[in-house]
């Protein structure tokens, strides 16, 4: 089992968005996978926006909730995939809809709120970040990362 790293929780609104988002962008060189739960206007895809603004994506930012799958390309063209499994049901409606292709694509960054019905599809080498909606103004987010699993060495005995 991979390791989990538990991060303190961090209170934020609107005024400091932008420094939790930058804080975040910070974590994707380590964690090519971000998940972010929490309840129905929790502020996931808000918060997936500023993201995106701090990587020069100038389109706006929509919640892919119908689409599942938003694509985006920033500044220095990276690809992001952002998505929405709020209606997939299932890791096997995931996979018919040929959605794990985009997991692990090289170079690419993948956000992924609502990620609860494929966490067997990203056991590792994944940000999980949940937001609690405290009032109108604040948020809680806490983040636990999951680093790579070491490869374990070859058990080969020498005489």
């Amino acid at each position: 089992m991979a390791e989990v790293l538990h991060m303190q929780p961090i209170s934020y609104g609107m005024h400091n968005i932008d420094e939790i988002a930058k804080k975040i962008r910070g974590l994707v060189g380590q964690y090519p996978i971000i998940t972010f739960t929490g309840s129905l206007g929790a502020g996931k895809t808000t918060l997936i926006g500023r993201i995106l603004v701090h990587y020069g994506v100038q389109e706006p930012v929509t919640s892919p909730t119908f689409t599942y799958l938003q694509q985006y390309t920033t500044a220095d063209g990276k690809i992001v995939y952002h998505f929405d499994l709020y209606r997939i049901d299932s890791v096997d409606a995931f996979l018919a809809a040929g959605f794990d292709e985009y997991l692990h694509q090289p170079g690419s960054i993948v956000f992924i709120e609502w990620p609860e019905v494929i966490m067997p599809l990203i056991a590792d080498s994944v940000c999980h970040i949940n937001l609690e909606y405290c009032d109108e103004g604040s948020r809680l987010l806490r983040y636990n990362e999951v680093p790579a699993r070491k490869k374990a060495d070859s058990f080969v005995k020498k005489s």
